[in-house]
């Protein structure tokens, strides 16, 4: 029995457009996926191949996809941010308004913000960074 490549691909373009609605990670990989698989269906293969190469090929980019991720969130570390201690900048664009994230720069660079507990601070402020957590810088507004 030959499945059609069809039978491959347009889950697998659900699935891709699931991740973007949903930012349901895993899907990513699911919808990928399809695509050697239906080239495996296009090509004549058996459906148990299709599978077994639908599965590998899952089970491929979920861990290309995890350190892809890794490095990402690895490249400003915590310390880089504490060197920006005392210096200065402005807010300029607020990412998360639920979370009072900010887009502020400093030093030539943009970094998100938060602000210190007890210091509110508002798009557009001059504040200075007075510490780190996580990769958010922690401001507090800047006097005068």
């Amino acid at each position: 029995m030959v499945a059609s490549h069809w039978i491959w691909l347009i889950p697998g373009g659900l699935c891709l457009a699931g991740c973007y609605l949903t930012r349901f990670r895993p899907l990513l990989a699911m919808g990928g996926a399809a695509l050697p698989a239906s080239l495996a269906a296009y090509a004549g293969l058996p459906v148990w191949a299709q599978v077994l190469i639908y599965l590998a090929a899952t089970a491929g980019l979920e861990f290309f996809h995890k350190r892809l991720q890794h490095a990402l969130r690895s490249r400003r570390t915590p310390a880089a941010l504490r060197q920006l201690a005392g210096q200065t900048g402005r807010l300029r664009d607020v990412v998360d308004a639920r979370q009072g994230v900010f887009l502020m720069h400093v030093e030539g660079q943009d970094v998100l913000a938060v602000a210190a507990p007890g210091h509110p601070i508002a798009l557009g402020d001059r504040v200075e960074v007075i510490g780190a957590s996580g990769r958010r810088a922690i401001v507090k507004k800047r006097e005068g």
